[in-house]
């Protein structure tokens, strides 16, 4: 069976580190971005089955990340998490 493939976006190293970290041991392949910029490349090249989006980001607001990221595939489901 394929793993399904999870992108963490946060700006905090030890968030996306936890977070990966407990996603591999449930057997998904997690993949991680720290910001706005790294996160819709990997939408592109990564193409995650879900993604963790921080709502606060240092070059991009979340809310305004998750509608770039629904306009390239609108069918990703997308958590929106923050401290």
């Amino acid at each position: 069976m394929k793993k399904k493939k999870i992108l963490i976006v946060d700006d905090e190293h030890l968030i996306r580190w936890s977070f990966s970290k407990k996603l591999e041991s449930w057997g998904y392949l997690p993949e991680t971005a720290s910001n706005g910029k790294e996160a819709m490349a990997l939408i592109n090249n990564f193409n995650p089955d879900l993604v963790l989006l921080d709502l606060n980001l240092p070059d991009i607001n979340g809310i305004q990340l998750l509608k770039e990221i629904k306009s390239l595939n609108a069918s990703i489901p997308v958590i929106i998490i923050t401290a």
